[in-house]
């Protein structure tokens, strides 16, 4: 809970400070592209705000994916052509923020890296 109650601090602070306005006049809150990732005990801030700050390796082609997918994680299939063993080495990844004014919240426990790689693309990638 306590991981909870940090993460929406950040996005708050993030999104009052957001960058300029996608729909003219329309609050900070409802442009704002934030998420906070996991990758089990690896966490990541991505922004996907011209001139915002964000703590991902990969913005540029994270933000893309996203955008691609609408913003929804779940949607994502970046690299369907790759194949992955069928090692099982459970690795789970979350997504929580806002996308246009959209509550995000995503979780999905892959088989391996490698298929969450496939699925994630860059913004799983830290």
């Amino acid at each position: 809970m306590r991981k909870l109650a940090c993460l929406v601090a950040v996005c708050f602070a993030v999104l009052v400070g957001s960058a300029p306005a996608r729909a003219a006049g329309a609050p900070p809150y409802q442009q704002a592209r934030v998420l906070m990732l996991t990758v089990d005990s690896r966490v990541a801030l991505l922004v996907c705000d011209e001139g915002q700050g964000s703590r991902h390796p990969q913005p540029v082609a994270a933000c893309a994916d996203l955008v691609r997918a609408n913003g929804e994680p779940g949607r994502m299939r970046i690299r369907p052509q790759v194949m992955c063993t069928m090692q099982y080495q459970p690795i789970t990844a979350t997504a929580t923020g806002v996308w246009d004014g959209r509550l995000v919240r995503f979780e999905r426990t892959y088989g391996n890296e490698c298929a969450m790689r496939v699925e994630g693309g860059a913004v799983f990638a830290f």
